[in-house]
């Protein structure tokens, strides 16, 4: 079974990366050759940012490199949020900052559950998640890239209300963007099995919104460890 993680707004709590850019940005002044191949240091950030959640080998524009891998100091290390301490129990196991599963945080518990089902797919660095007076949310937290892509979305056994197709010229395929909410029909969006196997987490090739997607047995080691999670809804599944 497919579990879509979906972009409701259910980001649990509002997190400024603000200085991590910063240190993005005094890497770019200090490096002659990446000013040759930017035009200006928000275009290496967002180079940088996309990395994350964009498939490597792919591009976002004819002349960018492709997505490869992540350099160590192009991780991500801290990140502030305006809550107190007070609100420390609002944090949950898997933090979506932008809504669409494109920025993920998870916490120690969820990162074992996930390396146990896919060990060394996916990749993990300490991050440190601090109020506003700057002190430390308790636990060890990780940010994720996660790393696998597959193409299992059915377009033609979806309801094509929830859905679009757009030809991505630059990297020359189709690709889909759906309107999918926790209101919409459970059934809008389908998945073909066949195209799965044994995958718990994963992000699909064409279907760019949503992209973080689930398997029941990931979906069931979550429940059962009692983790918080934002909302994960049933997919359809097909041959």
């Amino acid at each position: 079974m497919v579990w879509i993680l979906t972009g409701t707004g259910a980001t649990t709590i509002p997190l400024n990366f603000d200085a991590n850019d910063k240190i993005l940005v005094e890497y770019y002044a200090n490096h002659p050759e990446l000013k040759a191949k930017y035009a200006h240091s928000g275009q290496y950030v967002l180079q940088i940012s996309m990395k994350f959640y964009q498939e490597p080998g792919t591009r976002y524009s004819i002349s960018s490199d492709p997505f490869g891998p992540i350099a160590e100091h192009e991780w991500p290390t801290a990140c502030k949020t305006e809550l107190t301490s007070k609100r420390f129990g609002t944090l949950k196991s898997l933090l979506d900052m932008s809504g669409f599963g494109e920025k993920l945080i998870v916490d120690a518990a969820l990162q074992d559950i996930i390396e146990q089902l896919d060990p060394g797919i996916h990749q993990f660095r300490p991050v440190r998640i601090t109020t506003k007076h700057d002190e430390d949310f308790p636990g060890q937290y990780f940010y994720m890239r996660i790393g696998r892509f597959i193409d299992s979305f059915s377009p033609e056994h979806s309801n094509p209300e929830y859905f679009r197709g757009e030809f991505d010229s630059i990297n020359k395929h189709q690709q889909y963007f759906s309107s999918f909410s926790g209101r919409s029909p459970s059934s809008s969006l389908a998945f073909s099995r066949t195209a799965l196997h044994g995958e718990h987490l994963w992000r699909e090739k064409c279907l760019r919104i949503p992209n973080v997607f689930v398997s029941d047995e990931l979906r069931n080691a979550i429940k059962a460890a009692g983790l918080k999670t934002p909302t994960l809804y049933k997919a359809t599944e097909v041959a």
